[in-house]
Formats: C-alpha cells, sequence, structure tokens
C-alpha cells in the first residue's frame, strides 16, 4: 500500500501537485489531505509520501510507524527556507529541492508535458516574471522591475503584493498561465542564491519559453547555460542579457526549445517518481 500526503489545492491550477495526485492515482495509492490524516489507520508495511513542507510530524509519530515497518519519503519542496530537521532525520529518503543538502536526493521539481506545453502562440509580451512581489528571501524584486522599467524594459508581473501599475496584475493559475508564458518572449525568474529552486523554471522550460535567472550550481547541472537557460548574477549583467537577447528572437526560440527538449527528457513527473522509489529501494533494502 502507498498512500501520498499532500495540501489541498485549487485543482485547475495545473500545479505540479495535480500532476502528483494523478501520478499517485495511476500507482492505485490512497491520497490524503494532510489535514485528513489518521496516522494511526496507515497500513503496516506500506510506504507514505509526504509531498508538502507544511506536513510536520514529531519524532513520536514517525517512531511509531518505522516500529510498523512503514517507509517513508518525505519531501522538502521550499528549503531551505522551510527546512525541518526533524523530517529528514526520520524518513528513509528526503527528497529536497536544495542541492547542497547531505544525505538527500536532489528534487528540483518537475513537469508536465500534459499540461506545461507550448502553444504556437504570438509572442507579444517581452518579459514575463509570475510569483510575489514581496518574497522573504527575495526582497528587491520591486525595485529590480521599476529600475528594468525605467531603462525601458517592458514586463508583465503576475503575482500577490505587486503595487499599482498597468503591467503588475494578479496571480495566474492555470490555463491562462500557460497562455501567458507561450505568449512571452523570455521568463524572468527574479531570485538569489538564498532562495528556494523556483518549479516555473521547470514549467516555463517545458512550454519552451527560454528563462533568465540568477546564475546557481544547481541550475546549472539541469541545463546548460546558454543553451537551455540564460543567466545573470548581477543587476549590470540582467540587463545585459536582455539587451542581448531580445534583440535575437531566434537565439531565444532555440534557447526555448532546447529546453522544453532537456525538460521533457529529464524532468517529467513520472520518471522522476520512478527513478525517487528505485532510490528508496536502494536505501531500504542494503
Amino acid at each position: 500500500m502507498i498512500y501520498l500526503i499532500a495540501d489541498y489545492y485549487h485543482w485547475e491550477a495545473y500545479s505540479q501537485v495535480r500532476t502528483i495526485w494523478e501520478y499517485f492515482q495511476s500507482c492505485k495509492a490512497t491520497c490524503l489531505n494532510r489535514k485528513q490524516v489518521n496516522w494511526d489507520k496507515i497500513q503496516d508495511k506500506s510506504i507514505v509520501v509526504i509531498y508538502t513542507s507544511l506536513c510536520r510530524l514529531s519524532d513520536m509519530v514517525f517512531k511509531k510507524l518505522k516500529e510498523r515497518g512503514v517507509r517513508i519519503i518525505s519531501f522538502g519542496l521550499s528549503d531551505p527556507v522551510m527546512y525541518s530537521s526533524i523530517k529528514h532525520k526520520n524518513c528513509d529518503l528526503y527528497c529536497s529541492n536544495n542541492y547542497w543538502l547531505e544525505n538527500s536526493y536532489f528534487y528540483p521539481s518537475v513537469c508536465d508535458p500534459k499540461y506545461h506545453k507550448w502553444l504556437n502562440l504570438q509572442k507579444d509580451i517581452d518579459i514575463i516574471f509570475i510569483g510575489t512581489a514581496k518574497h522573504r528571501v527575495v526582497k528587491n524584486r520591486i525595485s529590480t522591475v521599476d529600475k528594468l522599467r525605467k531603462i525601458g524594459f517592458k514586463i508583465k508581473c503576475f503575482g500577490n503584493k505587486w503595487p499599482s501599475h498597468p503591467d503588475n496584475y494578479p496571480f495566474l493559475e492555470g490555463c491562462k498561465k500557460i497562455e501567458m508564458i507561450n505568449r512571452a518572449k523570455l521568463y524572468l525568474d527574479l531570485s538569489n542564491a538564498k532562495a528556494s529552486l523556483g518549479h516555473r523554471i521547470m514549467e516555463a522550460s517545458c512550454c519552451a519559453t527560454p528563462i533568465l535567472t540568477f546564475k546557481r550550481d544547481d541550475i546549472k547541472t539541469l541545463f546548460k547555460e546558454n543553451e537551455e537557460i540564460l543567466f545573470y548574477s548581477n543587476f549590470k549583467t540582467l540587463v545585459e542579457q536582455l539587451n542581448k537577447y531580445l534583440k535575437s528572437p531566434h537565439e531565444l526560440v532555440q534557447i526555448g526549445t532546447n529546453a522544453s527538449m532537456r525538460a521533457r527528457n529529464e524532468h517529467i513527473a513520472f520518471k522522476k517518481f520512478n527513478q525517487i522509489f528505485e532510490e528508496l529501494d536502494k536505501k531500504t533494502h542494503n
């Protein structure tokens, strides 16, 4: 028996959580909202997959599950910001989007070509950003966008807490999000070295929209620099990259195409979870 423990979410959001639910339903797993779980009713010798950073169990609950032969896969989807050492030390396999975390399986998020797909739309948006304006770690998003706009770059921002501006909009999800990503010439990921690895990098790449993001070693293991993804390291290089590539639309299209091929070959959910279950068997059967 396999159990998936995840968060409730809006089904039409087309998020990775929807994909995960569908994967586990295809495996005949029991899928539960984290707030509905009765841990005493988990079957002995089953596998529990905790696919949420918000599910915090005590050492005692972990101990009782292990005494009954339950194997546990736990995910840190917002590490290092929401890292839990209790979850890490007590599970059989800890999957984290923190590339540098020891004794863990690197899980950089996933995409799903069924939802994150190329739509062959006119590229009538220069730059798009999707995400909150006031991030707990990336604190300069508003000022960075303001400076870029003053220089002359046209950026549409979708998310919470953006100040009033003709090109700032509420948060996007579902079909509309995929449409806007497809209409963009470039997806700007405003991040830094301390932030969690953003899942929209996978989603936009799968849609064949090229990404410009902060240069990090973890992302360099996923996509080839200047062939499948673009990097900046400070505001100066951000401006330089935007100036260079917005003037080279054919090169942007090729980078997006290459990124989509990489995402579909290596970062789709079904393939990644098959690898995770193989890793669990290696760790628990040795």
